[in-house]
């Protein structure tokens, strides 16, 4: 076998291997907001992690622990950045949990109570 031509294989098998490790990478989930106020009904969230497609819910405040959905919007899988999401301003209280959920009923469809639930 000539030099080049295993070169080229080896190339070929290095990039094979590079791709099929991107493939099966997996992320551990991970939320960043900053504090803000609702401003002309949105919240932006800076930066979501998640493992497979899914959702970022912002709840109200029930003494200390995530109360009603008040707003929510799509992950896709790995690290999503600068999410707004859509928040009922009405509803909103002094302080707001952003809780991230996975999406396992329908997709493309925000199920809670239900299927998508909070990512552990």
């Amino acid at each position: 076998m000539n030099r080049a031509k295993a070169v080229g294989i080896m190339l070929t098998a290095l990039l094979l291997l590079l791709i099929a490790s991107v493939a099966i990478a997996s992320y551990s989930p991970e939320l960043s907001i900053d504090d803000q106020p609702v401003v002309d009904g949105q919240i932006m969230v800076a930066k979501a992690t998640v493992d497979g497609p899914g959702w970022v819910a912002i709840y109200t405040d029930d003494d200390g622990d995530p109360g009603e959905v008040i707003g929510y919007a799509p992950l896709m899988t790995g690290i999503n950045a600068n999410i707004p999401v859509e928040v009922d301003e009405g509803m909103a209280t002094d302080t707001l949990h952003a809780v991230l959920h996975d999406d396992l009923g329908f997709a493309g469809t925000f199920e809670y109570p239900g299927d998508d639930v909070p990512v552990e």
